[in-house]
């Protein structure tokens, strides 16, 4: 009866160690899947032109701003003003941004399926937040227009920018949403490959 149980043990444990050993094949051959890397690839690629187009768009901002800033007068001082505030604030988001781009991640499927859907969510807040900021720009250009002399021109200059920079940003972050929704099709085909096993330890790859 001692050998038997011995037996058993050995099965169960021999048994385990299989499972395990199939779960860890099973992760293995989804982080190698073709598709899933190339979503990877992808989420770099367009992650990294998005934080140059920002960056740019910064640099550039602030050079024209700091250089007409100084020979300009009335609402058009303060409209270049606010666009070198602005971004400045841009910049310390871009430059950080890229660097992070040349950064590796995890290349599994449950790593790039989140990764995917956490920069969904991130566009579409920040579209809001664009929708705001133009709000805010429209309704400081007005609020301009009631009062006179330097109050006037600085609501209305750091309104039309807000305007500006708004707009920017929300055409932006509209063209890096669909970019990267466009990957969906690619995970769904990764999906359709992908079974529960029965016996819970993981997934099954039908190749």
């Amino acid at each position: 009866m001692y050998i038997s149980k011995m037996r058993f043990l050995f099965l169960i444990s021999v048994v385990f160690c299989v499972k395990c050993a199939m779960s860890q094949i099973v992760v293995d051959s989804i982080k190698l899947d073709p598709l899933v890397l190339d979503v990877y690839e992808r989420q770099t690629n367009t992650s990294r032109m998005g934080m140059t187009s920002l960056n740019a768009w910064a640099v550039s901002n602030i050079a024209v701003g700091g250089i007409a800033f100084n020979g300009s007068t009335g609402k058009e001082r303060y409209f270049h003003q606010m666009n070198i505030f602005w971004n400045v604030v841009n910049l310390s988001i871009g430059i950080p941004g890229l660097i992070g781009t040349y950064k590796n991640r995890a290349k599994d499927f449950e790593s790039v399926y989140k990764y995917q859907k956490k920069l969904e969510n991130v566009y579409v807040l920040n579209m809001g937040l664009d929708i705001g900021y133009i709000a805010t720009g429209w309704a400081l250009d007005n609020f301009g227009k009631t009062k006179t002399g330097v109050t006037a021109d600085r609501f209305k200059g750091y309104g039309n920018s807000l305007v500006m920079q708004g707009s920017y940003l929300l055409l932006h972050d509209l063209v890096m949403y669909f970019f990267y929704k466009s990957n969906n099709k690619r995970l769904d085909q990764v999906w359709d490959k992908v079974s529960i096993h029965p016996d819970g330890l993981g997934v099954i790859i039908k190749l």
